[in-house]
């Protein structure tokens, strides 16, 4: 099954995995899991804060920002559920080969983020415009 790799913040030029406070790239992988509900995993950066105060923050941030982005597109456009390792290897390589100096091999761990449908549900209208235009346009 083939593995969708995608970006959810542009990153920032010269930006590396000890970046600072103001990091704010996210890149992930889709998959669906044994529960039926999608997840994405994202890269588990040292600065926690990249997103948000704390770790808990940013991956709340990262959730809401993600599934905001996948309301937005098209069922056939939403990346296809694959297994963890595939993914992982998938989503280090498209890393390295687009922005080698974003990940240190040596520190790339990858988190589970849960995609809250329900979320984008509870958004207004404009709040969903607004983070679509923000974040994936």
């Amino acid at each position: 099954m083939a593995t969708k790799v995608f970006r959810l913040f542009e990153a920032p030029s010269g930006c590396s995995s000890h970046a600072s406070a103001e990091f704010g790239p996210y890149w992930g992988y889709m998959l669906l899991n044994k529960e039926g509900f999608y997840e994405v995993l994202v890269p588990d950066l040292e600065d926690a804060g990249a997103a948000g105060e704390t770790k808990d923050e940013a991956l709340a941030e990262t959730i809401k920002k993600l599934s905001s982005q996948l309301q937005q597109l098209p069922p056939s456009e939403i990346p296809e559920p694959s297994d963890e390792a595939t993914a992982t290897l998938k989503a280090c390589a498209f890393v390295d080969a687009d922005a080698g100096e974003f990940i240190h091999v040596v520190s790339w761990e990858m988190v589970q983020v849960p995609v809250d449908f329900s979320q984008v549900v509870e958004l207004s209208t404009a709040e969903l415009k607004e983070l679509y235009k923000e974040y994936w346009s």
